[in-house]
């Protein structure tokens, strides 16, 4: 793989490396997700030596159906100190089923949400101008969905107006 067949465009995954290793800001944000989180180490162990694109092609992809079955708490060293981190508001968490049809907790740090929120509305034209603005969060869902099939938390803003259903 070369950085021309990746997703992303060369010039936003940083100053390229050697010839057919990753960039130092792609390599750096992979071996931090590695470093926080066992589960990866544990599923496809990465080594010392600077990444090429070989090595990040064999890397498998981890698949929702795979979180689900090993469990959130796989990515957790010591699961004890998440549910602290919940308790004590470091850690924040939503709730979905999706594409396995069963539930499946979501946990990043406290903030997490609306800064990943801010971030993809900067990367629409569409709605960036609203990037820096409180926001509401939506689901949408068949509306004969059961109102439990994606619980989430919903903060409320004193300009918030009241929505309907329309048959």
């Amino acid at each position: 793989m070369t950085a021309s067949q990746f997703a992303n465009s060369p010039a936003a995954l940083g100053a390229p490396g050697k010839p057919d290793t990753l960039p130092e800001l792609l390599e750096r944000e992979i071996r931090r997700i590695y470093s926080r989180s066992p589960i990866y180490g544990r599923r496809f162990p990465l080594h010392g030596e600077a990444l090429r694109w070989s090595c990040y092609r064999e890397i498998p992809a981890l698949s929702k159906r795979e979180i689900v079955e090993r469990g959130h708490q796989s990515f957790f060293e010591d699961y004890r100190e998440i549910e602290r981190g919940l308790a004590d508001h470091r850690f924040e968490y939503e709730n979905t089923s999706g594409t396995t049809s069963a539930p499946m907790t979501v946990i990043m740090e406290d903030g997490w949400w609306s800064a990943q929120t801010r971030r993809a509305y900067r990367a629409s034209p569409i709605l960036r101008e609203f990037a820096d603005r409180p926001h509401r969060k939506c689901v949408l869902a068949r509306w004969a969905a059961p109102a439990t099939s994606a619980p989430m938390r919903t903060t409320r803003f004193p300009t918030a107006t009241s929505t309907g259903r329309s048959t």
